[in-house]
């Protein structure tokens, strides 16, 4: 089985566990937040320096308006990505965190209390505005998308998120703790980002799990009775001696899965 650096998992602690939240989308709204259109998210981070929340750490992340990324969390960690918008959507790809994978969210404001949401319309992080960049001052078009162009006074969102995730050293004790997190969250963690953990021989028993990145995971022996595997994202996790009795995995994706 092809395993990355758990480390990555580690460092990237706030841009980990990107839906362990209860809040979703319909929740946020009908408590009177609204959805921020494409040029309402670039205007509130394009040259903002934002506090992102979530998942038991806090991030400062310094949005530049040519779509440059620069954070720093709690504990001291740093990393560096790129940003844009698609869409309606503000998307997000670090160096280390997240995997160096692409993460896209929804924005609601509700009195400049902002929220990212994932893309199963679940709460991955509450964010304040530090300081606010010039797109906070000025109205703006849609950023340019594929097919199209269009003008907008203020610094356009980037296009193009190409960061590849590098290969860091890791450590017995540094492996243990990025575990000891991801079997605490696996209990109740729809939507979670969970590529390659170990969960060999955990009990799981009616987790929920619904549209979980499961990919590589090591699901061996695992108590999963009456989980809550829909839509969840299997492709080659071990599943080898799983208990699964009652387990839901209606839309489950589990090609190339290991089972008995």
């Amino acid at each position: 089985m092809k395993r990355y650096p758990r480390l990555l998992f580690l460092l990237g602690l706030a841009f980990l566990l990107t839906n362990c939240g209860k809040h979703d989308l319909n929740t946020t709204l009908q408590q009177g937040a609204k959805k921020l259109t494409g040029p309402q998210v670039n205007e509130l981070v394009a040259g903002s320096s934002l506090q992102m929340e979530g998942s038991g750490q806090t991030a400062t992340v310094e949005f530049s308006p040519e779509g440059k990324l620069s954070g720093a969390n709690t504990v001291g960690e740093k990393d560096k990505g790129e940003w844009r918008v698609k869409g309606d959507e503000l998307c997000l790809v670090f160096k280390k965190w997240g995997q160096g994978d692409v993460h896209c969210y929804q924005v609601t404001d509700q009195n400049n209390n902002y929220q990212l949401l994932n893309h199963k319309g679940m709460m991955s992080y509450t964010v304040s505005v530090l300081t606010a960049g010039k797109g906070n001052t000025q109205q703006t078009a849609s950023p340019p998308l594929a097919g199209g162009k269009t003008s907008q006074p203020s610094p356009p969102a980037p296009t193009d998120l190409a960061l590849q995730p590098q290969a860091l050293p890791t450590s017995p004790q540094a492996v243990a703790d990025v575990d000891f997190i991801i079997r605490q969250s696996a209990q109740n963690c729809p939507g979670c980002n969970l590529a390659h953990a170990k969960l060999a021989g955990q009990i799981l028993i009616g987790a929920n799990l619904q549209g979980a990145n499961l990919t590589e995971a090591d699901l061996s022996h695992a108590n999963l009775r009456r989980a809550n595997l829909q839509g969840a994202n299997l492709y080659r996790a071990n599943l080898r001696h799983a208990d699964l009795a009652g387990a839901d995995l209606t839309g489950a994706n589990l090609t190339e899965a290991l089972r008995d």
